[in-house]
């Protein structure tokens, strides 16, 4: 059933004991609160004929909780629950959005539409292609493993100044193969921040920095930061919960203390697409470079507003890349 949103609302997330979603909701529901636990139908190990139910997202379900009415600490004490989820000192808060559109897509016994197929396989099968292997590949081993074994490899956040790198790295390990790769795809994951503030965009490129790869070990700094500055984001890494670059995603703030501006400014040029929209030409040129190096694919990743970046890319990016 499809809840309306009440003022003072939110939808959390509970992590529940291994195997207890069912046991945790039915208690949770005992003292009053809202629950939704989306299943799926699955066909049983070894018997495929016969369907059973399990979470959609195993070992989580989502709470409703009015912050000003119920007495929402006792969730943690239920039986079946394990603890809320929190996102560094913040409890993991879903979008009313997010659950009205899950809840859209499964019937009254919150049970996700889906149509089941079956396709019998016997031993000896040759009839069906061979499953394809994607390996998910940034470093310079897994990259030549990537290329020599998988069939694509989808790298992240590789910069400009880490593409000669990681595309010799691939070549090494295409030669490798005993057999010529057919139609070998890489991919590239990349940050959009692209608004029609600059201000904006550049804060949340800031904010987001954290989850940039090359910001995390083994680190890949050295192409675009000196090593003293590359020891100022290793130090930052290494000191925890006061990693100034964290403190900036959880406060939401994008600001990185303690750090300086031309470091910052030169990991985000470097790791993300950011600006307004008269530096869309400027990012053109870029994913123009990851193309002629021999990248086939790029993921695009958006944050805050995502619908406005979807259009603003297919309006000025897709068309200009065809």
């Amino acid at each position: 059933m499809v809840s309306r949103i009440k003022e003072g609302s939110k939808w959390l997330l509970v992590y529940t004991k291994a195997k207890e979603e069912q046991r945790a909701k039915k208690n949770l529901e005992n003292q009053g609160f809202e629950i939704f636990l989306p299943m799926i139908a699955v066909a049983k190990e070894n018997q495929s004929k016969s369907i059973t139910l399990k979470a959609m997202f195993p070992g989580y379900l989502f709470v409703k909780i009015n912050t000003e009415l119920d007495k929402w600490n006792r969730i943690k004490s239920t039986r079946g629950v394990s603890h809320l989820v929190v996102f560094g000192q913040r409890l993991a808060e879903i979008p009313h959005q997010v659950i009205a559109y899950l809840q859209s897509e499964t019937d009254e016994n919150d049970i996700f539409r889906q149509k089941i197929t079956r396709q019998e396989f016997t031993r000896g099968d040759t009839k069906s292609p061979p499953p394809k292997i994607y390996t998910c590949s940034t470093e310079p081993q897994m990259l030549r493993l990537g290329a020599q074994f998988a069939d694509a490899l989808q790298m992240s956040d590789v910069a400009l100044p880490m593409l000669d790198e990681a595309m010799d790295n691939i070549k090494i390990g295409l030669e490798r193969r005993e057999a010529p790769a057919e139609d070998f795809r890489v991919g590239n994951f990349w940050a959009w921040h692209i608004k029609e503030d600059k201000e904006v965009s550049y804060k949340e490129a800031r904010r987001e920095l954290i989850y940039r790869g090359s910001l995390l070990p083994p680190y890949s700094l050295h192409h675009f930061l000196t090593e003293d500055e590359a020891q100022i984001v290793i130090d930052n890494w290494n000191s925890g919960v006061n990693n100034e670059f964290l403190k900036a995603y959880i406060s939401r703030s994008g600001e990185i203390q303690n750090v300086p501006e031309t470091l910052v400014s030169t990991l985000v040029s470097a790791l993300c697409s950011a600006g307004d929209l008269n530096d869309i030409d400027r990012e053109l040129e870029r994913f123009e470079v990851f193309k002629k190096a021999g990248i086939t694919d790029l993921v695009i990743r958006l944050f805050d507003e995502p619908m406005k970046g979807l259009k603003m890319i297919g309006e000025r990016v897709l068309p200009a890349l065809r």
